[in-house]
């Protein structure tokens, strides 16, 4: 689609025996903002830390789509290595000195099919697609101001003075202007996410995915970002957002995601979601979250 900016095609994700990612198939156009919605344990915060090359996939295609050019994130070739790697460590272990150097050879052999394929620029990746954490992920030995600063001057190479600016701008945006000089740990949970938020911001990104950024805060300080994220959403900012804030998704996302046991069940705009589910699962969950 010309407006995709990340299209994923039949994610899998496992570690060791335990396979968190089944198939997931997802289209993230331009404007978007997803939102992602499902019981503990179905794979929604492992799906975000894929897409963000926080976790290596074990099968699938991520397709990110920047300017003129496709970033391809292919990772079944990670896990087949792996397994090379695996299968030749405990074969050469038992092996005599002599049967050690062939399979030496042999491994060096099956691992040169992987060679010349293209590498993904990870940097570029995070760059592009930021992401904003549960815990906030922020330095607590630095100031709030440093915290936006420092990506902008190890990834990007931003001279001091623009990244001071860029990030003097994206604070004011939260709402955190006046705290730039203030610890990280003298600051409040509500006040720590904005930060995180402006963080993300700071790198000028294509997409922001938020992995339950407001689970971990006291209930008055939710509203506080849900409104920076609102207004970001209102901004056109492309976001994927993993949430039990149902009220966000309702009013806020174009697109809900209901993910179960490593699968996207179901999926459509909030109004088709929230009032005519079509699976006997999603039912099921929303109904739960409606007698809360």
């Amino acid at each position: 689609m010309a407006n995709s900016v990340i299209s994923i095609k039949n994610l899998k994700k496992s570690f060791s025996d335990n396979e968190v990612l089944k198939d997931i198939s997802l289209e993230i156009n331009k404007g978007d903002v997803i939102a992602i919605i499902g019981p503990s344990g179905s794979g929604k915060s492992t799906f975000l830390r894929c897409i963000n090359r926080l976790e290596e996939t074990t099968g699938g295609q991520i397709i990110f789509h920047h300017k003129d050019h496709d970033y391809r994130i292919d990772n079944s070739d990670f896990y087949l290595k792996k397994q090379i790697k695996a299968k030749y460590k405990q074969l050469i272990r038992n092996a005599s000195r002599k049967e050690k150097v062939r399979l030496k050879e042999e491994r060096k052999l099956e691992l040169s099919q992987f060679k010349n394929k293209e590498k993904v620029n990870i940097n570029f990746i995070r760059e592009k697609i930021g992401m904003v954490f549960q815990n906030f992920n922020l330095f607590n030995n630095k100031d709030v101001l440093h915290n936006c600063m420092l990506a902008q001057e190890v990834v990007l190479h931003t001279s001091t003075n623009v990244a001071k600016e860029k990030a003097l701008q994206y604070l004011n945006q939260v709402g955190m202007g006046d705290r730039i000089n203030y610890k990280v740990s003298e600051i409040s949970g509500g006040q720590k996410q904005r930060v995180a938020i402006a963080r993300a911001l700071c790198m000028e990104p294509d997409v922001i995915l938020f992995d339950e950024p407001t689970s971990a805060l006291d209930p008055e300080m939710v509203g506080e970002v849900l409104k920076v994220m609102k207004d970001l959403a209102s901004s056109g900012m492309t976001m994927v957002v993993v949430t039990h804030e149902m009220g966000f998704a309702k009013d806020v996302a174009n697109k809900v995601v209901f993910m179960d046991s490593g699968y996207i069940v179901e999926e459509g705009n909030p109004k088709e979601i929230f009032s005519n589910p079509k699976m006997p699962r999603t039912k099921e969950f929303l109904a739960r979250y409606l007698e809360k």
